[in-house]
């Protein structure tokens, strides 16, 4: 999975459906769950990378003004739907936040809650397990008596 892959994911998950983010995060799910699971993974990764991208004074304010809410939460979830918009979109509201009343009316649900966990439900429904956290701690979980046979020389000089 690139970006540009990741983008045309995003872009067939687009439909009529596009103004009601619940049937939007469906098809996005369904589509792909459809995939390899490294690719789910990798769909997280770059997902996260834009969510960051996002993460600026400047969105925050158009997400301020559009709903008058400030939380983190709902910051979160208004990124995710900025991406679920496409890439165009994405990109041309970074540049110029303001260009978001072309996207955004008095009449939509604004209830984006949902899109950042669309990778985490394919995944799950694809394994039956619970997508690891992109950032979170990687490799295999230890117990204090592990650790002398784990990194031997390290036990040896600092623990005895």
């Amino acid at each position: 999975m690139n970006e540009k892959k990741f983008w045309k994911i995003i872009k067939s998950s687009q439909s009529v459906f596009a103004k009601r983010p619940d049937r939007h995060q469906e098809r996005l799910i369904r589509l792909l769950s459809k995939r390899k699971v490294e690719e789910i993974i990798m769909f997280d990764v770059i997902f996260s990378h834009y969510m960051n991208l996002a993460n600026t004074w400047e969105m925050r304010a158009a997400a301020h003004i559009i709903t008058d809410k400030f939380s983190e939460e709902f910051f979160s979830d208004f990124r995710g739907w900025l991406i679920s918009r496409g890439k165009k979109t994405f990109f041309r509201v970074m540049k110029k936040p303001d260009i978001l009343v072309k996207y955004v009316s008095l009449r939509d649900e604004m209830d984006w809650v949902g899109y950042e966990a669309c990778a985490l439900e394919a995944y799950e429904r694809k394994t039956g397990h619970e997508l690891p956290p992109a950032n979170g701690i990687k490799g295999k979980k230890w117990e204090e008596a592990d650790l002398p046979g784990m990194l031997p020389k390290l036990w040896r000089k600092f623990r005895r």
